[in-house]
């Protein structure tokens, strides 16, 4: 009878192992895969196994989640029904437990937010975070975009955000080399080119690129696309539509249009990241890792005695 519990128990072990190996491998492996919200909202993994598993959105999924807390939930029950019976092993095991519950609150409490930054133009970390303390508030301006190349090619050799911070402190953000504003990490993500143009209406002057809406005197107004055919912008004014030639004054519901090109910017897409129990993972982790050390060190003596 003592002999089939024994197997029994082992059996139940190597499930145990197999279900958390499995578990931890899927979610270490999400943060080697392209993820669509990296490079852009059209992006398929070429990949038939990454796209069928869904590793190429996979990272900040609610799935990805709950499966951190299915794998905490599993450590703890494992000490708890004894699956693992040494102090040690339950000590490691609830330590682990800790730690992979840290990231399971990071996954759903930080805040993370794709900050899209047009050169010379400046924006406030409040505009895309609902109630903001103002002392954690800042400005980002974006200055200029650059894009380095290796001698005596054309590929890049990385991206470079050149930042003022509160209009005060000049900051570089570039490809492995995030930048911190307060409590917020900035990471140079992507980036895209834009025409923009002037758009004068009456003694009004506004710049914006295909597709922005502006208001003017409570209606608002978007230049939408260029007809090659005709040389003319196609332009709404509230809900009526218009086609004024390039750089050439245009009667247009009640008021005089003028449409001047400025030429192309670089947009930098800088992702913001709020991380929350980031401090508290590197103790935990150091922590595991020297207990595990120790435990290593510990073992030969216990089967000696």
């Amino acid at each position: 009878m003592s002999g089939n519990r024994t197997k029994l128990n082992l059996i139940v072990l190597r499930i145990f192992q197999i279900i958390a190996l499995v578990l931890i491998l899927l979610l270490a492996a999400s943060t080697f895969f392209p993820q669509q919200s990296e490079l852009s909202s059209g992006y398929s993994s070429p990949n038939l196994i990454v796209r069928w598993m869904s590793l190429d959105r996979f990272y900040n999924s609610g799935l990805n989640g709950i499966l951190w807390l299915f794998l905490t939930v599993l450590l703890v029950l494992a000490v708890i029904f004894n699956i693992v019976r040494t102090t040690t092993q339950k000590a490691l095991h609830l330590l682990l437990a800790l730690i992979f519950g840290v990231v399971f609150l990071n996954k759903n409490l930080e805040v993370r937010f794709f900050l899209p930054i047009a050169e010379g133009k400046e924006v406030l970390l409040s505009s895309f975070v609902d109630r903001l303390p103002e002392k954690d508030d800042a400005t980002v301006r974006l200055e200029r975009f650059e894009i380095p190349t290796h001698a005596g090619t054309s590929a890049p050799k990385n991206y470079i955000s050149h930042l003022v911070i509160n209009q005060i402190e000049p900051v570089d953000l570039a490809v492995n080399r995030p930048v911190s504003v307060g409590k917020f990490h900035l990471y140079q993500n992507s980036y895209d080119r834009v025409f923009y143009f002037r758009v004068e209406i009456n003694d009004k002057s506004f710049e914006t690129a295909f597709g922005d809406t502006f208001n003017v005197d409570g209606m608002p107004v978007s230049v939408v696309a260029f007809d090659d055919h005709t040389e003319k912008f196609i332009m709404s004014i509230g809900d009526e539509e218009f086609r004024p030639p390039l750089d050439q004054p245009f009667p247009a519901g009640g008021k005089t249009v003028r449409i001047i090109p400025q030429g192309i910017r670089f947009i930098s897409v800088i992702e913001v990241v709020q991380p929350v129990g980031v401090k508290w993972l590197s103790v935990l982790g150091l922590l595991y890792i020297f207990s595990l050390v120790l435990a290593f060190r510990q073992r030969p003596v216990e089967r000696r005695g």
